[in-house]
């Protein structure tokens, strides 16, 4: 026997439709969730940004909680395909914006090494694959943070080598060697989470920034072995 298929399918195929949009609309709002979390409130430091676009996200299902038809019904279908698309758009518009905090986010940094990790938590992420690809290009902008982070380590050394400053009562070179290691200590740890994520340093942009991070190791511990050896030199010639 020979059916008209479109007759016979064809109410079945609207109801598929609608609930895939459905779901599809469910999945959008998970992916902006996944994102808008605690975790990039903390890289910006500007939590009621955040919140304010997962009000925006909230907000996007408000036209299909007051809907005035039936949306199964197949004779509101064009009613149905209009607020599917204005829900679209408005996706679309917030996918925008998003970019924008990330942007913005990322060129002031307050720290490299939450950043670097934020950035790592949202690699087994899903969510909206225009937020991910834009999330992928802000290792750059970690890696610059850093070099700031370097640069002014390395700017405190040069200052203060001459008369470090000491903890009370701790002897006066083993307190100028704990002052020069602490001091190379708070770059070291975010060094060693760069080095995890294979391919890192390995651009232009990352060997640069690895020049600048052992150029001040070698200097702290040349110093450290400096003092030292003063020191040992010194005890043998009282003794």
């Amino acid at each position: 026997w020979e059916f008209d298929r479109s007759k016979l399918f064809e109410r079945t195929n609207f109801l598929a439709q609608v609930c895939q949009d459905l779901h599809d609309i469910a999945i959008v709002k998970q992916e902006f969730y996944a994102i808008f979390g605690e975790e990039l409130k903390a890289v910006t430091g500007t939590p009621e940004v955040i919140e304010e676009v997962i009000k925006r996200v909230d907000n996007l299902i408000d036209p299909f909680e007051n809907l005035d038809f039936d949306p199964f019904n197949k004779r509101s279908a064009s009613k149905w395909k209009r607020i599917v698309q204005k829900f679209h758009n408005q996706v679309g518009r917030i996918e925008g914006e998003a970019k924008l905090i990330i942007d913005a986010t990322f060129h002031a940094l307050r720290s490299s090494r939450g950043a670097f990790e934020t950035l790592q938590k949202f690699q087994n992420i899903r969510s909206r694959e225009a937020i991910n690809e834009q999330l992928r290009q802000k290792y750059d902008d970690v890696l610059e943070k850093f070099r700031e982070e370097v640069a002014e380590i390395d700017e405190l050394f040069a200052r203060d080598r001459a008369s470090p400053p000491v903890v009370k009562n701790r002897p006066p070179v083993a307190g100028a060697i704990e002052w020069a290691r602490s001091l190379f200590l708070r770059i070291k740890d975010t060094m060693l989470c760069f080095q995890s994520k294979e391919g890192l340093l390995d651009t232009e942009h990352g060997q640069a920034v690895m020049q600048a991070y052992v150029s001040v190791g070698r200097q702290t511990r040349a110093f450290e072995l400096d003092l030292h050896k003063e020191w040992c030199a010194k005890t043998k010639a009282t003794l």
